[in-house]
């Protein structure tokens, strides 16, 4: 009868002793699960800046396409090359024609030609910067994917994590219960 006791009081000891290791576990898990949550928070703000951001681009690359379109077709980039070009034959004729006008009509001449290098200019200007907009498109369309990924697995490892929350607090529930039932039946012996 003696052995009984101590056998309560070993197996008390050691129920408080677990019932203090799962508190401590069920509250690391609790602050773990907050951190995740600020994480996930994050990272669903981060994703709406990305989202903003494209939008800003997918904008910005309309305005680039339209200047584009403006450039080569609204006055016929290749039909204002050909006049220009055309218009520099003729100059030229005429120039070989006229031994007393080389100069105004070189001069004329070289107006043309850097008029033609100023529209070539322009549009290689736009075709970059297109290709610019377009890269930096992906590439938040990428990072986009990565948010959205990580704020997925953060909610999958929130759903574990308040999963274990309530296992540890079942358990402690338990334990309590049980510690509880021993410290009744010490007493009454």
């Amino acid at each position: 009868m003696y052995g009984q006791p101590t056998s309560f009081k070993r197996d008390f000891d050691e129920l408080q002793q677990s019932l203090q290791e799962a508190t401590l576990r069920q509250n690391t898990l609790r602050v773990e699960v907050e951190h995740l949550r600020e994480e996930k928070e994050q990272q669903e703000n981060s994703y709406r800046a990305l989202q903003e951001e494209m939008q800003k681009l997918e904008a910005e690359k309309q305005e680039i396409l339209q200047e584009q379109q403006k450039t080569l077709t609204g006055a016929g980039f290749q039909a204002a090359e050909r006049q220009i070009r055309e218009e520099n034959r003729r100059l030229a004729e005429k120039a070989e024609g006229d031994p007393g006008s080389p100069g105004g009509l070189q001069e004329q001449i070289s107006e043309k030609t850097v008029a033609i290098a100023q529209l070539q200019q322009k549009a290689d200007f736009s075709r970059e910067n297109i290709q610019r907009v377009a890269e930096e498109i992906l590439n938040l369309h990428n990072t986009q994917q990565e948010v959205l990924l990580n704020a997925s697995n953060s909610g999958q490892e929130i759903q574990g994590r308040q999963r274990q929350i309530e296992e540890m607090t079942a358990a402690c529930a338990a334990m309590a219960e049980r510690r509880a039932a021993l410290a009744k039946e010490l007493k009454v012996r």
